[in-house]
């Protein structure tokens, strides 16, 4: 069996497109996959965002701000979860493209859960549980287990080796990269092994 951890940036639309042929990959394998999509939340990838879009990280309230909204959205995707998976996907890119045109409201959202065919009463009865706020603090304990400094990035262990490690890959230009990690054995020259876990080199 091979486990994906793909760690995102809720606010980033830039790889939307990348993650979804990750998992357009992923369904065409004839094996066993279980492929994860892991929001990440803390004051590290709110300052990349705040760099990246040229504003001043002085705007304590504009960023307090940001981070509620961002935290918000993880735990709604994480409650999507528990409901469907696919359409806890199609919430994530749907949320970035709301949230860039300033369109992210209570109602925004209920309305986009509502043309998704989300279940509202359910969702809302979900949301409130402690157990979505309990995987929102793992999520971002294992993206510090693993190592995760740049966003987004992949995880992949292959359990059908012997190999107790991972493989760090932090650029989804290159599909062709994690094309070779899902074929057994077959990915020795690709790979450096550094520490515990591994970065992949073309």
């Amino acid at each position: 069996m091979i486990e994906i951890y793909v760690f995102v940036n809720m606010l980033n639309n830039d790889h939307t497109q990348e993650i979804r042929n990750i998992s357009t990959l992923i369904k065409e394998q004839h094996r066993k996959i279980k492929f994860h999509i892991v929001p990440v939340v803390n004051f590290k990838m709110m300052d990349e965002y705040f760099t990246s879009h040229e504003i001043s990280r002085n705007q304590l309230a504009l960023r307090n701000e940001t981070f509620n909204i961002c935290y918000d959205a993880a735990l709604a995707f994480e409650t999507l979860m528990t409901i469907d998976a696919q359409k806890a996907t199609e919430f994530l890119f749907g949320f970035r493209v709301l949230f860039h045109r300033g369109d992210f409201s209570p109602q925004k959202i209920e309305d986009y859960l509502i043309s998704l065919n989300v279940n509202i009463m359910l969702f809302k009865r979900r949301l409130k549980s402690q157990i979505i706020k309990e995987k929102i603090k793992r999520n971002q304990q294992l993206a510090n287990d693993m190592g995760i400094h740049k966003l987004p990035s992949m995880v992949v262990f292959n359990y059908s080796r012997e190999d107790d490690y991972g493989v760090l890959i932090d650029d989804f230009s290159d599909l062709s990269l994690l094309k070779t990690l899902l074929v057994a054995d077959s990915n020795d020259k690709a790979l450096q092994k550094d520490g515990h876990f591994l970065t992949l080199y073309k």
